[in-house]
């Protein structure tokens, strides 16, 4: 690392630990739900704070970073809610009461700061979301987001919505399938890899390619069942590259992808 990337990197966590470390765990109630007030924006973005920060934390063994990353974990992981049979089926919540699936890397996060802290309470929980929630979402078409609604020892969906499906909401899900898979070598978690990834390839409800393996593009967009924005931003294609290069490492999840794919 050159010294002008390491005088910033000293500068951001200088920041970190002035303006976020001793935020107090306080909660605030949204649609009856305990919502967690001292991450960033909400858990997505206490994920993406997590995947940057545990890097920084193998290389220096900052103690500090290190507690603070499980307090970003702990307040993640009070976002998580239902089970297998039950709604919202253990995801884990993106800002407030809302779950949406674009940057939704909560799993991923948690798989990692487990491993990190060597706790197998973070791991676990981060195996109930690609246990029970994947599942419900591959047998419903995915999702582009909810609201969960709390009352009277009941959790309830509100304002669905299935439309956009972008590939910054399935790069997540394949990336946690394959900690998964990474954690158990179960073959299981390969194949639903694989079964996500394969949306790039037709398995989707538009039934089109939205990746091209000899251009590297990738569609922006699912606008409704059979609509595709054809349009290719940045964001779409680095998060299609991304996972093709993910899969491609893992032959099993490669094979299943192969499988799904239309």
């Amino acid at each position: 690392m050159s010294n002008k990337a390491d005088a910033v990197v000293i500068k951001l966590i200088s920041a970190i630990k002035h303006d976020m470390v001793d935020l107090p765990r306080t909660t605030i109630q949204i649609n009856g739900i305990d919502v967690p007030q001292w991450l960033p924006e909400g858990a997505d973005q206490a994920a993406t704070l997590i995947l940057g920060l545990i890097p920084y934390c193998q290389a220096t063994d900052d103690v500090v970073i290190k507690n603070y990353i499980r307090k970003l974990a702990d307040g993640i992981v009070m976002t998580q809610f239902g089970d297998a049979a039950h709604f919202p089926y253990s995801c884990f919540l993106s800002s407030g009461a809302t779950w949406h699936a674009y940057g939704s890397d909560q799993a991923s996060a948690i798989f990692k700061a487990g491993n990190l802290l060597n706790d197998t309470f973070f791991i676990n929980k981060a195996m109930l979301e690609v246990n029970n929630f994947y599942p419900w979402l591959l047998n419903n078409g995915l999702k582009n987001s909810f609201v969960v609604n709390y009352s009277s020892g009941v959790f309830a969906i509100g304002n669905e919505k299935d439309f956009e499906q972008i590939a910054y909401g399935i790069r997540p899900m394949v990336f946690a399938a394959i900690d998964a898979y990474i954690i158990t070598n179960d073959d299981r978690y390969a194949d639903m890899a694989g079964h996500l990834a394969a949306w790039f390839f037709g398995k989707n409800t538009a039934a089109t390619n939205m990746f091209s393996i000899n251009t590297g593009r990738c569609y922006d967009a699912i606008n409704t069942g059979n609509s595709v924005n054809k349009n290719s931003g940045a964001e779409s294609t680095i998060e299609a590259l991304l996972t093709m290069q993910r899969v491609s490492n893992y032959p099993a999840v490669k094979a299943a992808m192969d499988r799904y794919k239309l």
